[in-house]
């Protein structure tokens, strides 16, 4: 998880020394934390009851 998110934030550090960050950037980052946080929650329902 670690690899995949290192590419991303030197590419947020670098947007943020060049000015403005670009749209497209955000929405990568949105989408990352999008589908990892769907990750986590399909992880940890696996391992629950269901009633």
């Amino acid at each position: 998880m670690f690899t995949l998110l290192t590419p991303l934030l030197v590419a947020l550090e670098e947007a943020a020394a060049g000015g403005q960050p670009s749209k497209w950037l955000f929405g990568l980052f949105a989408l990352v934390v999008l589908f990892g946080l769907l990750a986590v929650t399909l992880i940890l329902g696996k391992g629950r009851r269901q009633n």
